[in-house]
């Protein structure tokens, strides 16, 4: 675990929450929201202003003859507040993505309940309470936990995805692909995978559909 998490963990355990001020932390995760500055919704143009023109780049990358996708890296330069936004139709951001760029450093942002990249999957048992379940490895949406299961996480984590990812000499035979494993598999605790891509996307509440009689 980085000096980095360890210190946030400290400060959520001691003091119960992060205690800076939140509206001037260009590092805070609000889930469903934002992240620093950048909100979901916001214009790639808005983001530009604020953001400044030499702290963005965008690629274009085809996706057929007519189609292009573009590819918006947030401060490209700084590992510790890197992001990547994926755009909607209209050029507007539809999410906002976390990725550890190198193992020596890690990015900056949080919720102010301590979510961080590189937390293992131990340290975030202990916050939800329980196990929770999420996706097995190798494939590209390897690690992606699918339900707290109730847990303390349940309702903070709305509008907040995570993945976990092994590191590459780490073994393991059983959870691997798209099957869902319950984080207290013995493998799972035996590889105890970290944090390695965070997303803040735009939660919609699933609908109850009342039966009548």
């Amino acid at each position: 675990m980085s000096k980095y998490v360890m210190w946030y963990l400290g400060v959520v355990l001691f003091l119960g929450q992060a205690s800076p001020s939140y509206a001037d932390d260009d590092c805070l995760i609000i889930p469903g929201k934002q992240v620093g500055n950048i909100k979901l919704g916001e214009s790639l143009i808005s983001v530009r202003d604020h953001i400044g023109k030499n702290n963005m780049l965008v690629e274009e990358i085809p996706l057929d003859e007519d189609k292009h996708l573009k590819h918006v890296t947030i401060y490209p330069e700084d590992e510790e507040k890197q992001l990547v936004l994926q755009l909607d139709e209209n050029e507007r951001v539809e999410a906002i993505i976390i990725d550890r760029v190198t193992e020596d450093e890690v990015p900056c942002y949080h919720n102010k309940e301590g979510i961080v990249i590189g937390l293992t999957l131990h340290d975030i048992e202990k916050m939800n309470g329980k196990p929770f379940k999420l996706t097995g490895f190798d494939w590209d949406f390897q690690g992606t936990v699918s339900s707290w299961e109730n847990g303390n996480l349940e309702n903070i984590m709305r509008g907040l995805a995570v993945r976990l990812h092994p590191d590459a000499d780490d073994k393991y035979n059983e959870i691997i692909g798209e099957e869902i494993f319950m984080s207290s598999h013995p493998e799972m605790q035996q590889v105890n995978p970290t944090v390695s891509h965070i997303e803040v996307y735009k939660y919609k509440a699933k609908k109850q559909t009342q039966l009548s009689n």
